[in-house]
């Protein structure tokens, strides 16, 4: 039951590296699960006249290896287990033979008009995964954000119109876009402008990155951004985040990125400068 299909990078899809940006391997994930129902029937507008619809919970990537504009990417994707409401997607993306990213999502089957939890009927259950195959539904929580350091970074954001999506919020590879801003502004907030630090042959690689949505971020929304680090070391650490609503507090979303630093020249890794740890000693937490 696993479903294939090709993506070429596009150079809009590229970032400052000039790699596929993260947020486009979370696309390419969305589009590849949305044309793999499709292929056993389930178009979006069967879900529409059925009352249906399909919306993520929690996404997790691993960057494996960066993809440049121009060549063509093969997405794998299956389902690998099922509970009454929620099914656990699973993706690969390869380049000729080579494992460029993986990943799983949750996504959570709901009523379309009132986006309740609703039962998964027996006929999507059967046809996503036949009678027979192993049901590998495995709910894994998000884990606990550490404590807050001395120095968080907030980063405020609007829910833009180009952010949403037909459902009318946010899509959820938006997400990336936002917590990789802030991480660019956290790391400028101490001094460290990035293009500063790519002349000097510092680049920040993501190695995985995982969101979890709590409830939908709506259009005019203003987001508020709290981004810090913890595990730090001189050769990588984890970025946390947490977004909430400014208006009444509440959480939106959660997410880390694990990442490396490397020389974005030549993709090997490498060590920080000790002044750079000095000075961002308060913005790691310890907890």
């Amino acid at each position: 039951m696993t479903f294939h299909c090709d993506f070429r990078v596009r150079y809009y899809e590229c970032d400052a590296y000039g790699h596929a940006n993260n947020a486009t391997y979370a696309r390419y994930f969305q589009e590849a699960a949305f044309d793999a129902s499709a292929a056993l029937g389930y178009t979006l507008d069967w879900y529409e006249e059925h009352g249906y619809v399909w919306l993520v919970r929690d996404t997790r990537i691993r960057y494996h290896r960066p993809a440049a504009y121009g060549q063509t990417l093969t997405a794998s994707t299956w389902v690998d287990g099922f509970s009454r409401v929620r099914s656990e997607r699973r993706y690969e993306l390869h380049r000729d033979d080579a494992l460029v990213a993986d990943g799983l999502s949750e996504w959570a089957f709901l009523e379309r008009d009132t986006l309740r939890p609703t039962a998964i009927p027996e006929e999507v259950h059967c046809d996503f995964l036949p009678p027979g195959k192993a049901n590998h539904m495995e709910r894994s929580r998000f884990p606990k954000q550490p404590p807050l350091p001395a120095e968080p970074v907030i980063v405020h954001r609007r829910v833009e119109w180009a952010d949403v999506d037909p459902m009318g919020h946010a899509n959820n590879a938006v997400y990336f876009t936002y917590t990789e801003e802030a991480a660019v502004q956290a790391v400028a907030h101490f001094g460290y402008p990035m293009y500063e630090l790519i002349e000097q042959g510092i680049a920040f690689f993501a190695m995985e990155k995982r969101i979890a949505y709590d409830q939908p971020a709506l259009p005019g929304d203003l987001l508020r951004i709290t981004t810090y680090l913890s595990d730090y070391k001189r050769v990588g650490g984890t970025r946390h985040f947490l977004l909430e609503r400014e208006s009444d507090g509440a959480r939106i979303a959660r997410a880390y990125t694990r990442w490396a630093v490397v020389n974005p020249q030549t993709g090997k890794p490498r060590r920080l400068d000790p002044a750079i740890e000095a000075d961002v000693q308060e913005h790691i937490s310890h907890g």
